[in-house]
């Protein structure tokens, strides 16, 4: 799904998160928060996928395209969010209840 994943582990680097970049980054082909249980889109220009999995990486929730200027629900039990280009969680077929993996 994806390759090289991105680490915003901090509250710095989670409040920067993707904000204010123009295109996602082509440097990741993801960027995982933690903790985390809900993001927003405040500040960007693009979309995203989003998945927010439990502390077992199991799939709790997903969101497709997620618009710019959007704040997402709170996910009770997510301890983890990824964010992905837009498109890249559904031409994976990820789906809720799937446990992902990370090398």
């Amino acid at each position: 799904m994806a390759k090289r994943v991105g680490r915003a582990d901090t509250f710095f680097k989670r409040l920067r998160g993707l904000m204010f970049s123009r295109t996602f980054p082509g440097d990741i082909d993801a960027l995982m928060l933690s903790p985390c249980n809900a993001v927003h889109t405040f500040f960007m220009r693009y979309s995203l996928d989003v998945l927010f999995l439990d502390s077992n990486m199991k799939v709790l929730h997903i969101i497709y395209g997620m618009k710019p200027g959007k704040l997402s629900p709170v996910i009770k039990d997510a301890r983890y969010v990824v964010e992905m280009a837009v498109g890249s969680a559904g031409s994976s077929g990820v789906c809720v209840g799937d446990l992902l993996v990370w090398d």
